[in-house]
């Protein structure tokens, strides 16, 4: 067989540079993967029961470009979803990421308006603040706020996730969930957030 272009793997890189090219350049292409099916990591099929399973874990997709949601739509058609995170601190239900709805569930109403004022004044409404970052705030409030996420919700689950302490890990992974300046209690803050209707083994089919 000849191919114009060889693309290893099947998951969203290979399949939109495979679709890209095919479509748009109107050339020969392969690709191959060392899995036994397309969508990587992304991979879903009904089980047993029809079930729809994520073979892998749960992919939400979510992102904040429309030329990329108005792409992909081409291939699937979508159902509404917004991803939702609770975790118990202290006995109490609270919404992750940490935002100023955390706040109102763990600290007294004096305190967190003394917190959310100063958190305001510091980063302003809707930042996205990294724990680490927080941690470096010179305000005595504010510390005692970094301290406390910080051992109550990041320290625990790194340790178990990667067997590292926060602060040994790159800023990029502790930035993924970082402190919402916000009542924003959505886990992602993406304008477009779906899950394909038919699921992604569906639409990487439709792509390839």
């Amino acid at each position: 067989m000849r191919v114009d272009y060889l693309i290893v793997g099947a998951g969203f890189t290979g399949a939109t540079l495979a679709e890209r090219i095919a479509s748009q350049l109107d050339k020969k292409v392969l690709v191959v993967d060392r899995r036994f099916h397309i969508g990587d990591n992304a991979y879903d099929e009904y089980d047993e029961q029809g079930v729809l399973v994520h073979r892998y874990g749960p992919h939400i997709f979510h992102t904040s470009s429309k030329k990329v949601w108005d792409y992909l739509s081409r291939f699937t058609e979508w159902r509404p979803y917004y991803h939702r995170v609770r975790a118990v601190v202290e006995g109490k239900e609270i919404p992750l990421p940490f935002s100023l709805a955390s706040l109102r569930k763990l600290f007294s109403e004096r305190l967190a308006d003394k917190l959310e004022e100063k958190l305001l004044a510091q980063f302003g409404y809707g930042a996205r603040v990294p724990i680490l970052r927080l941690k470096e705030v010179q305000d005595e409030d504010l510390r005692f706020l970094a301290d406390y996420v910080y051992r109550n919700v990041f320290e625990g689950y790194t340790l178990k996730q990667w067997g590292l302490r926060p602060e040994d890990l790159s800023p990029s992974v502790t930035g993924r969930v970082p402190i919402l300046v916000s009542y924003d209690e959505r886990y992602f803050q993406d304008p477009y957030q779906a899950m394909p209707r038919e699921g992604y083994t569906v639409l990487f089919r439709r792509m390839l």
